[in-house]
């Protein structure tokens, strides 16, 4: 086998597995569930082979006139009774099996959410945002359907298949010969069907992803008469994602045709039987001593026999179904937990204790197209702050993403020296970044103060916010730091929302602290406030780079750079 292939085999398996252990790991959650679920489907299942055990008594009665009127009227009661109990079992299991899909993906999509949470300060990919609404929604049906079925397709036929044999062996072997034929082809047929449907998944998800991405750049793509092209590639999705659609539907007709033939089959062979030996044909073994309640009752179990596993080959579509999705929730995981991981590492490389480093921007080129000023060569010191000013358009805020390690610089190089002489790339490392505008996540304003900062007490926020001026802000916040701020919450002015981001970087005592027009739209009260916060922040040994065209910035400022050109 060629190594591409193998190592192509290698990933599809490490996948599979890794969507087996994210199952497992619900199913551990919800295991005593389940087990309850199955219960009651179990419990009315065997009602269901009372009834059909007391109806054949009652019409093999009836047919020899050997029943007289009161016992048949007793029969009736009975009957009637287990009617009652199974329907009001098989409601309840069908309410718990409910309860169990919707805590299943209630579950799901928190864990989701806090895995998106774990990225805060991140874009979440435009893709991962259908599995919220088209893979999750999978797993309820697996776990409340499939997983209870599943053990239901053993019991059952089980039962009658002993009991087909105290009645008589020769109707329980075509019984035994046809059972093992469709767990064989659910097998064969669900290896193909969790494929398509995690292609399937995977292309909702890209079609999902291209609409919002050109959804958010709407504004670019009609400045460079690029819509069209978009429109194209979201109807080529489109017809891609309804095509495999299609091909899911194909081999679940199919499976479910050839499931038919078989179990048609099997009780067409017992129907035979039984009627020629009725008949007297036969006079062989238990033939020949086949009673109207042995042949009826044969004939009713035939049918439910094969019925929990012809349900079971239904909900095995579902088992495919959350294979495919649970893929994806499992990368999606591990994406979350290798950033979590990556955070983890930079923290301990870069908070150490003494805060003895330095920048060092060596011949240092920065820009997107062209180069925007000449080499920048320089070293900013802990405790110094360094002042970029200049025109609008001079490159301030492309420079400030350069040494950020966001943007690549076009020449030169970007460190931070800590006290052993050891130089890091800022791009590798956990620095603290202030953009023109500020991150929010939807939640309280503890939960957005403390994203970089996921230690940080009551008392150390409320601190950081009263040192950035927002001691009267915080008094009239209605729940104090439990209230929620971000999109359609609470309202922050954008002078309180840069406030609030820069006592989070305050929070954060990373050695770097990077700012762009930390002041901008502040008034003079709240601008000095700021100021005097940064101050204390230098005095503790940070080294801080702003962007700002405010000249108040000068009086503190140990080195200042101004750069030329802009509009």
């Amino acid at each position: 086998m060629p190594e591409k292939a193998i190592t192509k085999h290698q990933q599809v398996s490490t996948e599979a597995q890794q969507a087996r252990q994210y199952l497992a790991r619900l199913r551990m959650h919800c295991s005593k569930n389940v087990r309850y679920v199955a219960f009651l489907a179990t419990l009315a299942q065997c009602l269901q082979l009372a009834l059909i055990a007391v109806m054949a008594w009652l019409l093999s009665g009836w047919a020899a006139k050997t029943l007289a009127v009161a016992d048949s009227i007793v029969w009736l009661a009975v009957a009637l009774a287990l009617i009652l109990v199974r329907a009001l079992v098989q409601r309840q299991s069908e309410q718990k099996a409910d309860q169990l899909a919707l805590h299943i993906e209630q579950f799901a999509a928190k864990a989701l959410m806090q895995q998106w949470h774990q990225r805060a300060g991140t874009q979440v990919p435009s893709e991962e945002v259908s599995l919220l609404h088209d893979a999750i929604p999978a797993l309820g049906s697996y776990f409340a359907r499939f997983l209870p079925q599943l053990w239901l397709a053993t019991l059952i036929p089980l039962v009658i298949l002993l009991t087909a044999f105290s009645l008589d062996w020769i109707a329980a072997l075509f019984l035994l010969l046809a059972a093992p034929l469709i767990p064989l082809f659910m097998a064969l047929v669900g290896m193909g069907a969790e494929r398509l449907n995690k292609q399937h998944f995977e292309s909702v998800q890209h079609l999902s992803g291209l609409f919002i991405d050109r959804l958010r750049n709407v504004a670019g793509l009609t400045l460079f008469n690029r819509t069209g092209k978009a429109v194209a590639q979201i109807e080529k999705a489109s017809q891609l994602s309804k095509q495999l659609n299609m091909k899911t539907l194909r081999v679940a007709f199919m499976s479910s045709a050839v499931l038919e033939f078989f179990t048609a089959v099997a009780i067409a062979a017992v129907a035979i039987y039984v009627g020629f030996a009725l008949l007297g044909y036969y006079q062989y073994g238990p033939a020949a001593e086949m009673t109207w309640f042995v042949g009826l009752l044969l004939l009713m179990l035939a049918p439910e026999f094969f019925q929990p596993l012809r349900v079971l080959a239904g909900f095995y579509h579902d088992r495919a179904a959350a294979l495919g999705a649970a893929e994806l929730l499992a990368l999606s995981e591990q994406r979350a937990n290798d950033k979590q991981a990556l955070s983890a590492t930079r923290e301990a490389v870069v908070l150490q204790p003494d805060h003895s480093y330095s920048l060092q921007l060596k011949q240092l080129v920065s820009g997107f197209t062209h180069d925007l000023h000449g080499p920048i060569h320089l070293t900013v010191q802990s405790g110094e702050l360094l002042w970029l000013n200049g025109p609008s358009g001079a490159g301030k805020s492309t420079l400030l993403k350069t040494i950020a390690g966001l943007l690549a610089p076009r020449s030169g190089a970007v460190g931070l020296e800590n006290g052993q002489h050891e130089t890091q790339n800022t791009a590798s490392l956990c620095i603290a970044y202030l953009a023109q505008q500020p991150f929010f996540q939807t939640g309280t304003l503890a939960e957005n103060l403390q994203l970089m900062a996921p230690k940080a007490s009551d008392r150390e926020m409320t601190k950081a916010l009263v040192s950035m001026g927002l001691g009267t802000f915080f008094a009239q916040l209605p729940a104090g730091l439990n209230t929620p701020i971000g999109p359609n919450q609470y309202g922050l002015s954008g002078g309180e929302a840069r406030r609030v981001a820069l006592a989070r970087i305050a929070l954060a005592k990373q050695p770097l602290i990077l700012l762009d027009e930390p002041t901008a739209g502040l008034d003079s009260w709240s601008a000095q406030a700021v100021i005097n916060a940064l101050q204390t922040l230098q005095q503790e040994g940070h080294i801080l780079v702003v962007v700002s065209h405010d000249t108040a910035f000068e009086r503190i400022a140990t080195q200042s750079l101004t750069l030329g050109g802009g509009v």
